[in-house]
């Protein structure tokens, strides 16, 4: 799965992604990329979670691969990642490789 969001605060985000974990989701999939979030911080940083802490409680008690950051998203300089076509990442080394083609 992969999912970036844009001008969000990290509560929010924390709202969307258990709405994935308690509709099932987020157990079912292999792996997520995360992409640049951009301006995704909270209006009042002291009374909130960090973004990265927010994706850290939902995303470490999967045991799966889990990359955060990738280049996708609202962002310059982004990748492309086709829908429907099967993947593999490595999110130690931060790749994605498209294990099929995305054009026939």
């Amino acid at each position: 799965m992969f999912l970036e969001e844009a001008k969000e605060e990290p509560y929010s985000i924390d709202r969307m992604l258990t709405q994935l974990k308690l509709s099932g989701v987020l157990s079912s999939v292999n792996g997520i990329i995360f992409g640049k979030c951009t301006k995704c911080i909270a209006e009042e940083p002291q009374k909130s979670f960090t973004l990265n802490e927010v994706l850290l409680q939902h995303f470490k008690p999967l045991k799966i691969p889990v990359f955060i950051g990738a280049m996708i998203g609202h962002i310059e300089n982004k990748l492309t990642i086709p829908i429907g076509i099967n993947a593999t990442i490595d999110a130690n080394k931060g790749t994605i490789s498209l294990t099929e083609a995305s054009v026939v």
